[in-house]
């Protein structure tokens, strides 16, 4: 248990050492060196986590294009109560790191956080590398493209053990986006903006 979070426990973690365009730098590292950070007195000690992100791009019975936002829980380390594009996690570090630990990551993240799994036919490709200087990570951001249609008004989120980490959850079309930014521009957390941004989704 990492700061008095029953949550929260150490384990080995890839952690980035230089990422350039053609070119990404990992070792291993522990958890809790990446956890401490946030202690003034500790400081940084330059552990950043190399993290996957999912951005599941789908279509509802309509035809309207949606993504699938998750809102964080108040146990986890960074942007509580904050909704994000899901699911996400570390790449764990007994892995070989290559395009097989990203989809599987995604696949065990995919299930635990949100009780899904992955259909056939779904189509995965990482489209950018995120530095979030907040979390101390570097994410992979994986879209993935949902063949089936998807349902606007499902929950999704997990009720089991790991119903900690996200606590709400829906397909949200780009007008969703605009209205929950409109009622509170703080409402996604700063990568997950950064990233619509970038892909034209929102201003």
């Amino acid at each position: 248990m990492l700061d008095g979070n029953a949550q929260l426990h150490d384990g080995p973690i890839w952690a980035v050492r230089s990422i350039g365009p053609e070119e990404l730098v990992v070792q291993t590292d522990q958890y809790k060196r990446l956890a401490v950070q946030a202690d003034p007195r500790i400081g940084d000690l330059g552990v950043r986590l190399l993290g996957v992100k999912g951005l599941l791009v789908g279509r509802d019975a309509s035809g309207t294009e949606r993504i699938l936002l998750a809102r964080r829980g108040g146990q986890t380390r960074i942007y509580q109560g904050l909704w994000e594009t899901a699911p996400a996690g570390g790449i764990d570090a007994r892995q070989t790191l290559g395009q097989t630990a990203v989809h599987e990551t995604l696949q065990t993240e995919l299930h635990e956080e949100l009780g899904l799994t992955m259909p056939e036919g779904a189509h995965e490709r990482i489209i950018a590398a995120v530095r979030d200087p907040i979390a101390r990570s570097v994410d992979l951001i994986t879209r993935i493209d949902w063949p089936k249609p998807v349902n606007p008004h499902a929950t999704l989120c997990h009720t089991g053990a790991h119903a900690w980490e996200y606590i709400d959850s829906a397909w949200t079309s780009t007008q969703d986006v605009h209205t929950m930014l409109a009622n509170n521009p703080a409402t996604l957390s700063p990568p997950t903006l950064a990233v619509l941004r970038w892909l034209g989704w929102v201003g």
